[in-house]
């Protein structure tokens, strides 16, 4: 007994050829869209981002600002704190996120004695940062 094939002539060939296509697309880098899927790791060149003066505790302000809002902008998803001389990160009550102003994204965090801190920001997306030490 025979089965019918109850596809066209040369319709397994064209199904075939339009899998091959999407494995290909799927595989080739994105040439157009955006870069906010990407995960980036966002840090200054500088050797320190803040020194901290030496006497009494200071709270020190830190905005992360995204480079493009086209397609979502930038998310900040983590923000480390290292201490570049070595010795443990003093922070006396914590690091806080801000309300999120103006795609704005902020953090607060009381520090004490003279440390040399650098921020490293795990975002999706790229972006500026500054600090301030009030």
């Amino acid at each position: 007994m025979r089965t019918i094939d109850p596809l066209p002539q040369g319709k397994p060939l064209a199904l075939l050829r339009e899998a091959d296509r999407i494995a290909k697309e799927i595989k080739a880098p994105q040439i157009l869209g955006s870069s906010s899927i990407l995960g980036n790791r966002v840090y200054s060149a500088d050797a320190w981002d803040v020194l901290t003066p030496a006497s009494g505790v200071h709270t020190c302000e830190i905005e992360f600002v995204p480079d493009d809002l086209t397609f979502g902008g930038a998310f900040a998803y983590d923000l480390v704190v290292v201490d570049v001389t070595g010795t443990p990160v003093e922070v006396t009550t914590g690091i806080y996120r801000l309300r999120v102003i103006d795609d704005r994204q902020k953090w607060k965090m009381a520090v004490s004695n003279s440390q040399k801190l650098k921020f490293y920001f795990l975002t999706a997306g790229s972006g500026t940062f500054t600090t301030n030490v009030i």
